[in-house]
């Protein structure tokens, strides 16, 4: 499964992806499945966690995303349907079993910025500058504990 970013969404993929050529690639090598659940994401991560350490040997870290938008003026998610907030805390909460249960390593993105106390961020996924270097603070942590640095 392959997300292009959530940008493109509100607007053709004519507009969205310039390059013809790579529109054509993308629509005779994938289809559209629409929003994943929860436990399709798990199944499909672990599927992917075992094809890294068997085929490459590698030991995959992940990062999750922040939960909520600080700069969003909602205070009671309850009457929004369906809630953005509440998929992406369903998304981080089945990353934590994926990983308890084959062992790999979560950057923890969410963690880091609320402890950070963020308040500018645009959205979930786009980080302001000041909050990078606590994030990289944590990847070195994990780069350490399995004694890549």
């Amino acid at each position: 499964l392959v997300d292009i970013g959530g940008w493109w969404l509100n607007q053709s993929l004519d507009k969205a992806i310039k390059d013809v050529e790579t529109l054509r690639w993308f629509q005779k090598n994938f289809e559209a499945e629409g929003r994943i659940s929860p436990p399709d994401f798990a199944s499909n991560l672990s599927k992917i966690v075992h094809l890294l350490r068997e085929r490459i040997g590698a030991e995959p870290i992940v990062l999750n995303t922040l939960v909520v938008e600080p700069g969003s003026p909602h205070h009671n998610y309850q009457l929004l349907a369906p809630d953005h907030f509440t998929r992406t805390r369903e998304f981080n909460i089945a990353l934590t079993e994926v990983s308890r249960a084959l062992g790999f390593h979560i950057l923890d993105v969410d963690r880091v910025l609320k402890q950070g106390g963020i308040r500018d961020q645009l959205d979930f996924a786009h980080v302001p500058v000041e909050a990078k270097m606590p994030i990289a603070r944590e990847a070195f942590r994990i780069l350490r504990e399995l004694e890549i640095v």
